[in-house]
């Protein structure tokens, strides 16, 4: 499991399946993001005090909803959620993308090329036309 805490004391973990932060003034669990969805609340005292719990929540898994939860977590929350910090089953949803050296279809994170397979080989030439 990794954890950042950001400067008002929340701290947010994830461990490649689920994302969640726990609110630095009441140690609530204010948001969280797995395969079950998208949970943004309020903290457990606003949640005492107004009766008010959701402020974005959604049963959307994919890689549309985690980009809907970051942009949420950071509308209500100013916190950008660590990239790194992305279930590793949204990898799958990732366009596919085609090495520059050998020109296979492979599943690319965060723009890197050549492949995997080429980059073992030490290939990192861009590949003739």
């Amino acid at each position: 499991m990794e954890s950042v805490s950001d400067p008002n004391g929340n701290e947010i973990l994830w461990d490649g399946k689920t994302v969640w932060v726990n609110s630095g003034q009441d140690c609530s669990s204010i948001w969280r993001f797995s395969q079950f969805g998208i949970d943004v609340h309020v903290t457990a005292t606003v949640q005492i005090e107004t009766g008010q719990q959701c402020l974005d929540c959604s049963k959307d898994n994919s890689l549309e909803g985690w980009e809907r939860f970051c942009e949420s977590v950071r509308k209500h929350y100013q916190i950008r959620v660590p990239k790194e910090a992305r279930p590793k089953y949204l990898d799958a949803q990732l366009p596919d993308r085609h090495c520059v050296s050998c020109g296979k279809s492979w599943n690319g994170k965060h723009g890197v090329f050549p492949c995997p397979f080429c980059l073992s080989r030490n290939v990192t030439k861009a590949r003739s036309i």
